[in-house]
């Protein structure tokens, strides 16, 4: 049973999600600083509907595969979210079909990009409120998650802008990957707390990977635009959203410098590059340091507040 649920895990959390992640990045691509402009406009609806139902089938494949009713057609009908985060198996999808739908017709201009911007947020909001938990349990939790939920809104938005800044500024698409360290670091958090949820994490975490690893084969300068601020949120959410089960729940400095993580190190490589110039190796390792010292924290808080790991 055990090398069983492993391989499930290994396949449709891991393997099942890095694939279809670069299938969708490639759907989704366009020219670097040219928003729209790879493709002719009914090329790209096409292939951005092929990659909106690539993202669908990767989150109902992997959702009913840990379900164990994959196979089972009958129990489709019976599927239920016995919690309310469990909805994200839907809600992530059509948040990101939403997003394409909505920046199908537009053009590049301030205006259109501040409501692109705002429609984001606002769904980004909803879902991180809509997802804690509710009931008299949670009654007096309620201005405490409702403090996360705008903490993951903030942190979402921080950590997308600040990372696809640095990505834009110096050229380098490879800066992506620090969300992929991100999820990774966060997954270790969740894990201890909610396992399931976790597991969510790691598959955000693996669609990721597998969108940098396509931009990094590639020799074309594209940056995919719109499945990177939802897998970025679904890090920042599910690890605001853990702390609502944790018996021993981060310190709020700790969590809110994990939250924004990402944009943090892109404010580091801003200051490494004036410093120094653009030295990639020099930028990989200060990340790779970085990265170290915040694992290093981490783990000690889990073995302090986890004795038994």
């Amino acid at each position: 049973m055990g090398s069983e649920f492993e391989g499930k895990l290994l396949l449709f959390r891991l393997v099942l999600p890095m694939v279809l992640g670069s299938l969708a990045a490639w759907c989704f691509r366009y020219r670097l600083g040219q928003p729209g402009a790879a493709l002719p406009q009914r090329q790209s609806w096409l292939r951005g509907a092929v990659g909106c139902l690539v993202v669908w089938g990767a989150f109902l494949l992997s959702d009913f595969a840990s379900r164990g009713i994959l196979l089972v057609p009958d129990q489709w009908s019976a599927w239920e979210a016995k919690e309310r985060w469990m909805h994200w198996v839907w809600a992530g999808p059509l948040a990101l079909s939403l997003w394409l739908l909505y920046t199908s017709n537009l053009k590049n201009s301030l205006r259109n990009n501040i409501g692109f911007a705002a429609t984001m947020g606002g769904s980004m909001g909803l879902m991180a409120w809509a997802m804690f938990p509710d009931g008299p349990g949670y009654a007096d939790q309620r201005v405490r998650f409702l403090l996360l939920s705008f903490l993951s809104l903030v942190a979402a938005l921080l950590n997308v802008l600040m990372v696809k800044r640095r990505q834009v500024q110096t050229k380098g698409l490879w800066f992506g990957w620090v969300h992929v360290l991100h999820l990774g670091c966060v997954a270790a958090v969740v894990l201890q707390s909610y396992a399931s949820l976790g597991e969510w994490v790691v598959f955000s975490g693996s669609m990721m990977a597998g969108v940098m690893l396509l931009l990094s084969l590639s020799n074309q300068a594209w940056a995919e635009s719109l499945l990177t601020p939802l897998l970025a949120f679904s890090s920042v959410a599910g690890l605001s959203l853990s702390q609502a089960y944790s018996w021993s729940p981060l310190p709020l400095a700790l969590l809110v410098f994990l939250l924004v993580f990402p944009a943090l190190a892109a404010l580091l490589d801003s200051i490494v590059c004036k410093s120094t110039g653009d030295f990639t190796p020099l930028r990989v390792a200060v990340l790779v340091v970085t990265l170290g010292v915040l694992l290093g924290v981490l783990y000690g808080f889990v073995f302090q507040s986890e004795p038994q790991w």
